[in-house]
């Protein structure tokens, strides 16, 4: 079995009889049938659904979305959002240097039609966690058919690690796929006792075991809980850092907790819900896409920390690789989390020289002198 299915014939695809395709079947259904735009108001973009033998992916169609938000558009992610995070640069000269480069890039990248992307296993979230069953020879067929399909396209792989991912990075390259750094991302190994004797994480638990709010689940939610959900989500993502993060509405927070898609933890204080984080997890790694608190609260600082023992708590139960996903680095070193590159592997070999230049320009320039500031900021 090999297809794509898409708004026209989305209800005659088979979904796998297993955990993996009935929770694609519940995620993906309404995105593919009443477009992302509904759930991610700033994404362009359409979803498809790639079905090899019994794996299903999802699959993000985009082709001049240059003001998407950043999970699924080349130019936003490598353009637009590195040159918002400029003034973290504190060398003048280099600042300098980086806005007339990245600048120079999203011109080639214009040129070159770098944002035509067919974007596999892409489930808009900051991470894709990919599952045990995109083998070597789903990774091969995958790619065949893709490229065939869309021959204009360059096909991406997101989200890739060493730590998650060495395997199916070793496919991609034996099928002609080559790595682009995207981001420094964090793990921490929930199975390591000696994590739970440092100073500062007994510091983490102590807070945990002596705080004043209640904690919830989603069987608790109410519907104003769910607006609650979505301006602490906002108030974090959009507001207090870029337009360019994907901006989620009611309805997908509503999709989410309805259909059991997140698992949601949330502090509350009386009917206030204060800070709340969404995660899921996928064959034995925890990644949390929705994170959501107030910086301004006097006791921010207080309920980071407090959701961010919540997940460590969480991986070490379901005994998980806690994936931290990127920022908040010192935060996170301090506590022992373990960071790596992430990478993009990009297919380009079946599209024109014109269209293959600007991913030339951008892996040369990323992966020889971005990867130390991505670690660094």
């Amino acid at each position: 079995m090999l297809g794509i299915f898409d708004v026209d014939n989305i209800d005659t695809l088979p979904w796998p009889e297993n955990s993996h395709g009935e929770y694609a079947k519940r995620y993906l259904t309404p995105l593919v049938k009443e477009g992302i735009g509904r759930y991610i108001s700033n994404i362009s973009a359409s979803m498809q659904v790639l079905q090899v033998d019994d794996v299903v992916l999802p699959l993000v169609v985009a082709t001049a979305n240059y003001s998407d938000a950043w999970v699924c558009s080349v130019s936003t992610f490598y353009v637009s959002y590195p040159m918002e995070q400029l003034h973290l640069i504190g060398n003048p000269l280099l600042q300098f240097l980086a806005k007339n480069v990245i600048g120079g890039i999203g011109k080639i990248g214009r040129m070159g039609n770098l944002n035509s992307v067919v974007y596999v296993n892409d489930w808009l979230f900051s991470t894709d966690l990919y599952p045990n069953s995109l083998t070597k020879e789903v990774v091969s067929k995958a790619i065949k058919f893709l490229k065939q399909r869309f021959p204009r396209h360059a096909l991406v792989f997101r989200s890739l690690t060493p730590r998650t991912n060495t395997t199916l990075i070793e496919d991609l390259q034996k099928e002609g796929c080559q790595l682009l750094a995207s981001r420094s991302v964090f793990f921490t190994d929930t199975s390591d006792e000696e994590l739970y004797s440092t100073r500062i994480i007994k510091s983490d638990l102590k807070l945990w075991r002596e705080k004043s709010y209640s904690l919830v689940d989603e069987e608790g939610f109410t519907a104003n809980d769910y607006s609650q959900i979505w301006t602490l989500y906002r108030k974090l993502y959009i507001d207090d850092h870029s337009n360019l993060n994907p901006q989620v509405t009611q309805d997908l927070i509503q999709h989410l907790i309805d259909n059991r898609l997140f698992t949601f933890r949330a502090l509350k204080e009386g009917d206030q819900i204060i800070g709340v984080v969404g995660f899921i997890v996928k064959d034995g790694v925890l990644m949390c896409p929705l994170f959501g608190y107030d910086k301004d609260m006097p006791e921010s600082n207080n309920i980071y920390r407090l959701l961010s023992t919540a997940l460590l708590l969480e991986a070490k139960e379901r005994k998980c690789l806690f994936h931290q996903s990127a920022g908040g680095s010192f935060f996170k070193k301090i506590r022992r989390a373990v960071n790596c590159t992430e990478s993009m592997a990009i297919y380009t070999k079946h599209l024109s020289l014109q269209q293959r230049f600007p991913w030339l320009t951008l892996r040369t320039f990323i992966n020889k002198f971005a990867i130390p500031y991505m670690q660094k900021y």
